[in-house]
């Protein structure tokens, strides 16, 4: 299992080779929100474009939609919208300037969940980084790839 410092120090590579890219012009690699190699959380995100990303989650959507609604806690984000089907669960957060970031969380097997983020991108990536943090807070991810060794099933 990786050390708090060895995570940290991968979080310091990732932004050293963003700003390296960003850089040199290079932004489609940056587009990666989220990456196993950064947090070692079974999940992966992808910037589409404009203001929308996806992700998907190896964790049950009931899960998924707790640690959002803590995420959005987290930072103290209004919640205007939490409304809840058979399809989908959709959070919509404000921050005091009127920005929201709007999160459609969906089920897509009984461990695999689906999050598609609108809103701006810097705040896409914390509500991102926080709901890992919570996850991995309750040991909610279902599979575990922080071992070195690959994917582990719990």
């Amino acid at each position: 299992m990786r050390t708090k410092m060895a995570r940290e120090f991968m979080s310091l590579r990732l932004l050293a080779s963003l700003v390296v890219l960003a850089l040199t012009g290079c932004a489609a690699p940056a587009a990666t929100l989220l990456s196993p190699a950064v947090s070692g959380a079974p999940a992966v995100a992808d910037f589409l474009g404009g203001d929308v990303s996806e992700s998907f989650w190896a964790a049950r959507q009931n899960d998924v939609v707790v640690a959002a609604r803590r995420a959005g806690s987290a930072f103290e984000l209004e919640r205007e919208r939490d409304e809840e089907n058979a399809e989908r669960v959709l959070l919509v957060f404000r921050d005091e300037t009127g920005a929201q970031i709007r999160l459609r969380i969906e089920l897509r097997t009984p461990v695999l969940t689906f999050i598609r983020f609108t809103g701006p991108a810097g705040l896409t990536r914390l509500m991102t980084r926080q709901i890992v943090d919570e996850l991995n807070g309750v040991d909610a991810f279902l599979l575990d790839w922080t071992d070195g060794q690959g994917i582990v099933g719990r």
